[in-house]
């Protein structure tokens, strides 16, 4: 691996967090509607979000729709306690937080980790865009896979240099699957390759 390129996405990756915290702050005012209308689609495809209400991740998925996070189709899985499930959840099997459940081309499919909302849109064939989209250039998407890639493993013991290499082996790997890179990615080659990573079929 390139140490110019580790670095070069370590350095995206810092901008791309001190960037989100800004487009956090106007999230309501810019995509209150489509947001709300996303939760409410969600619900309407039988779309299911498990997760318990310790689990710091499923915060995160919830922060993603803001005010209403309300109104997505979430299902909690923890018992008070937080040292089991509730009977829904063991039946359903749920193994990790956030997990969602929900049709990609009318095949169910479980998805899991926080998912952008663009994502479960595309997936559930829900009309939304976020405003920040058509400036999404392929190297602020690709930031975006790796930085979530580091998140879910924040307590992993390795240093964060390892884990930037690997995400970015691993999404430079999917890309050429595609026939992508990172300077030509697309927003549909974000999609697609998020899908197929996150997104398995449900086995019947």
């Amino acid at each position: 691996m390139n140490s110019k390129i580790v670095l070069f996405v370590g350095v995206v990756i810092v901008l791309a967090l001190a960037i989100s915290l800004l487009i956090s702050q106007n999230s309501q005012s810019k995509n209150s509607v489509p947001l709300g209308d996303l939760a409410q689609c969600l619900k309407e495809k039988k779309a299911v979000f498990y997760g318990a209400f310790w689990c710091p991740h499923c915060a995160e998925q919830k922060s993603l729709f803001g005010v209403h996070s309300k109104s997505l189709p979430y299902v909690e899985c923890s018992t008070p306690d937080r040292k089991s499930q509730t009977e829904v959840c063991k039946k359903e099997e749920i193994q990790s937080y956030p997990t969602w459940k929900l049709a990609i081309g009318g095949v169910p499919h479980i998805c899991t980790g926080v998912v952008d909302p663009v994502i479960l849109a595309e997936a559930s064939r829900c009309a939304y865009q976020d405003a920040d989209t058509p400036t999404e250039t392929g190297k602020t998407l690709f930031s975006k896979l790796v930085l979530n890639d580091i998140s879910k493993t924040s307590t992993n013991s390795k240093n964060n240099s390892t884990l930037i290499q690997e995400a970015t082996q691993k999404w430079q790997t999917s890309l050429r699957s595609i026939g992508s890179s990172i300077e030509s990615m697309t927003h549909k080659d974000y999609v697609q390759i998020t899908v197929k990573e996150r997104c398995t079929p449900v086995k019947n």
